[in-house]
Parts: C-alpha cells; sequence; structure tokens
C-alpha cells in the first residue's frame, strides 16, 4: 500500500493507494499533524509514502514515524518526472506537478489543458454566474 500527503496551510490530505486506486482518503487540521500521523500508521504497512507540503519540510518527521517506507518528497530535484517543467519561477506548486504528473498517467495519448485557476473563479458559466468564467 502506498501513501499520499498533501500538507497545506490549514488542511493536511492524506490518500491511501492500493492498485493504482485510491482506497481511503481523509483531512485533518494541518495544527495537529504529529497525532494524526501516528495515527495514519496504524491503517497498514506503507511501501511508498509521496507528500508535498507548503508548511515546511517534512522528510525528517515522515522518515522517524515510517522508518521502513521510501519515503519522495515532490520537491526532490533528483525526483523524474514524466514531463519536462519549463515553468522558470520557485512558486510552482509540488501540488500542481502532481496534478500534471496524475494527468498524463490518466491519459498518455491525449492532448490536456491544465487551468491553475486560483479560489473565487468560476469554472463556468451557470445560474447567477453568467460572465467573468474561465469558459467566456
Amino acid at each position: 500500500m502506498n501513501l499520499i500527503f498533501d500538507f497545506g496551510n490549514s488542511l493536511t490530505k492524506y490518500f491511501f493507494i492500493h492498485d493504482d486506486k485510491v482506497i481511503e482518503r481523509g483531512s485533518f487540521t494541518s495544527n495537529k499533524i504529529g497525532e494524526n500521523i501516528l495515527d495514519i500508521k496504524t491503517k497498514g504497512q506503507i511501501e511508498k509514502l509521496i507528500y508535498s507540503s507548503v508548511i515546511d519540510d517534512k522528510g525528517k518527521e515522515l522518515s522517524d514515524v515510517f522508518e521502513n517506507s521510501i519515503i519522495i518528497s515532490l520537491k526532490d530535484e533528483n525526483l523524474k518526472l514524466p514531463f519536462t517543467n519549463q515553468y522558470k519561477s520557485e512558486s510552482l506548486g509540488e501540488d500542481r506537478v502532481a496534478l500534471v504528473s496524475a494527468g498524463l498517467n490518466l491519459y498518455p495519448d491525449k492532448d490536456l489543458l491544465i487551468i491553475d485557476k486560483p479560489a473565487g473563479i468560476i469554472m463556468h458559466p451557470g445560474a447567477g454566474n453568467y460572465d467573468n468564467t474561465i469558459v467566456n
């Protein structure tokens, strides 16, 4: 079984993966990381753990708890991605890298357009929101 953590400013999300399928997902407030990680560890043997963090690097904390797991940070400069990242800013979030990687994995022979929209911008026109959307 594999585990994915996304450590956000206010919320930490996690996903248990088995045979390329999400078998459990959950979240907790990011100010309670330590106790929740210990609880998550009791759910089974983790082969690989992948994480991203906007708070601080969680590598040491994770390796202390999941000592027999392979731990991969999306910030690792040696991480081989299935695409060439030509974005030149340091601010490209690991969650965006993960999204592009997942899209390429799910649709390997398709052209993809992935839009990183800020919160509050409506995706498409609908009831009460006919203007100022991504679509128009």
